[in-house]
């Protein structure tokens, strides 16, 4: 009996705190208690034991930790913006074979009119499909505004 007032006495007291839950089962002449309290960053703390009506009883404790995991609607999006040097000719060199081709172009500004209008440009002097560093640097400063 007494067991059973005292198992009363601890859900009255914690019933009232924040961040606690008390749980108390009573079934087939066995009395079941616990309690957890949540703490910051995902930790919580409990305690749980039991009673029969033979005096046979035990207890418990746990302690649990967790990381807090961020869904996509609570992320933060970034507006990034990135100067780079638009004369720098191993810009364009996507391979590093010192040859510029118009795919390479194309992977840097997407495959449109423009992009095939300055790879045609860039091209002229030799006109065989592929801009070596000698005619980027020479027809560069002349087509594109601030090289």
């Amino acid at each position: 009996m007494t067991m059973y007032v005292l198992s009363l006495a601890f859900f009255i007291a914690c019933v009232y705190c924040q961040r606690n839950r008390v749980d108390l089962n009573f079934e087939d002449g066995r009395l079941d208690a616990g309690w957890r309290r949540r703490l910051s960053g995902g930790r919580s703390l409990g305690v749980t034991g039991h009673v029969d009506r033979e005096g046979n009883w035990g207890i418990g404790a746990s302690f649990t930790f967790g990381r807090k995991r961020r869904s996509a609607e609570q992320m933060k999006l970034f507006t990034l913006s990135l100067e780079v040097d638009k004369c720098n000719f191993n810009l364009y060199d996507v391979d590093r074979d010192d040859l510029i081709t118009k795919e390479e172009l194309v992977a840097v500004f997407g495959d449109n009119k423009n992009t095939t209008e300055l790879f045609e440009a860039l091209d002229m002097l030799s006109g065989d499909g592929t801009v070596n560093r000698e005619e980027f640097l020479y027809v560069m400063h002349r087509t594109v505004e601030g090289c």
